[in-house]
């Protein structure tokens, strides 16, 4: 069980980093 949660966490983080990254790229690192 904490196994699981721990990846779910994981990969939420790793989705808000994505989309950090992607965003950025986007709008041309404008922040």
């Amino acid at each position: 069980f904490l196994i699981k949660q721990g990846l779910f966490r994981f990969s939420r983080w790793v989705l808000e980093q994505a989309m950090e990254i992607f965003f950025g790229q986007l709008y041309g690192c404008s922040y």
